[in-house]
């Protein structure tokens, strides 16, 4: 019976212990990179059951200095770092000007996926910072991925 209680007991609050932290740029005193990306992690599915847990080479990218209406491509990869097969279930991008494509097969563990992000320049000048929102069937099941870029205006 004390079993059954403690076992209880951990799964109300591994199902009540949802993470949010702000992940600051380096870069964020000045007020320009701050609140971009919210890291969304949660502890509801343990990853004994078998879930597909997504790592990210590398989460932000900066294409440095362009010229007004350019389009620049950055692709993310990322592997899965657990026990089961994880999908991408959505990318929203909050601008018409960042458009993200993915593999859409499952990925098993131990393998890669690709997110190419495509950003466009045009009617856009000085400094650039886009967020897009990665949704997954596994965990985390919301991540976010940064690009930046400083744009020069095109000269008329």
């Amino acid at each position: 019976m004390r079993w059954i209680v403690i076992s209880l007991f951990s799964l109300f609050i591994a199902c009540n212990n949802d993470k949010v932290e702000q992940v600051d740029h380096p870069m964020s005193g000045d007020g320009f990179y701050s609140n971009l990306k919210t890291k969304v992690e949660t502890s509801a599915r343990p990853q004994s059951m078998g879930l597909g847990v997504l790592r990210y080479d590398k989460d932000e990218h900066d294409f440095g200095t362009i010229t007004e209406g350019e389009f620049v491509t950055h692709v993310f990869t990322y592997t899965n770092v657990g026990e089961g097969p994880l999908s991408i279930t959505d990318i929203e991008s909050r601008c018409g000007c960042t458009i993200p494509k993915w593999t859409r097969k499952p990925i098993l563990p131990g393998e890669k996926g690709e997110i190419e992000v495509v950003f466009d320049s045009r009617k856009r000048t000085e400094k650039q910072s886009k967020a897009i929102i990665v949704y997954t069937n596994g965990q985390p099941y919301k991540t976010a991925l940064v690009i930046r870029a400083y744009v020069e205006p095109k000269e008329k």
